[in-house]
């Protein structure tokens, strides 16, 4: 009997440092582009195969995709993030490189546009995070805590990789800035939007939606995440053990 109990403490004690790792891919539960004010001629932005991103010195296209971090296990912490796109034609199709692929986090403050954004969101009513229009407006939103800064020109600690310039390249982001903001995002409600814009006037490209009829090309957040389970967890094992060597005990 000592001995078995002794070896399900031992069974406790190792286990109370197991770590769960695994990887999951996300697509948007809802992405659109938005420019307050404009008339698209009959195109519904949040409907739209192409997330449209031009930059015109004031009410810029920028992209808006929100991703449901709820999919993660309880107690997740995210290790590892990629976000990747896809290039498509846009409302202009010029080439990109890393100085035209800028992206910022929303974040969750009074004021800004909400994570729960309507599915058909066209810029009507955008938070002040979008203020004119312009790429310096969100710099400037950064500063002020109302963006997390994911532009590695403006300093961000991330890796931008672009594919090219035809249809169908990837362009992703990733690093620890990247990590960082979706781990706030977790503990902040499950929610993470991530802006799409162009630092460059007269220019822009697009992005393969999730209305595109090519789900590969849609845009995806890949992470990888480990989970320590709880506490309480470990003990239920544990008593769970201990009862077998009582029962087996009793059997003899």
């Amino acid at each position: 009997m000592k001995t078995k109990l002794i070896t399900a403490i031992l069974f406790l004690s190792a286990t109370s440092g197991v770590v769960f790792a695994d990887t999951l891919t996300l697509n948007p539960d809802a992405d659109t582009y938005t420019r307050p004010g404009y008339d698209h001629n009959g195109i519904v932005p949040s409907t739209d195969p192409t997330l449209n991103i031009y930059g015109q010195n004031g009410n810029d296209f920028m992209a808006y995709l929100r991703f449901d971090l709820s999919a993660l296990p309880v107690g997740a912490t995210i290790d590892s993030a990629t976000f990747t796109v896809y290039y498509e034609a846009g409302t202009r199709s010029y080439s990109i490189v890393t100085g035209r692929f800028a992206n910022f986090g929303l974040l969750d403050v009074s004021g800004n546009t909400p994570q729960n954004w309507p599915t058909d969101f066209d810029g009507t009513g955008i938070g002040q995070e979008y203020g004119t229009g312009t790429f310096a407006d969100l710099t400037t939103a950064v500063s002020n805590g109302w963006l997390f800064n994911l532009d590695a020109d403006n300093g961000a600690d991330v890796t931008e990789t672009i594919g090219g310039s035809a249809a169908g390249d990837p362009e992703s982001l990733s690093g620890p800035d990247l990590v960082s903001f979706l781990n706030g995002q977790i503990a902040d409600g499950g929610s993470a939007t991530i802006i799409s814009a162009i630092d460059a006037e007269n220019r822009g490209y697009g992005y393969a939606s999730v209305d595109n009829s090519d789900s590969s090309l849609w845009p995806a957040l890949t992470l990888t995440y480990t989970v320590v389970p709880e506490p309480s967890t470990l003990a239920l094992v544990g008593l769970g053990l201990f009862g077998c060597v009582v029962r087996r005990r009793g059997k003899k």
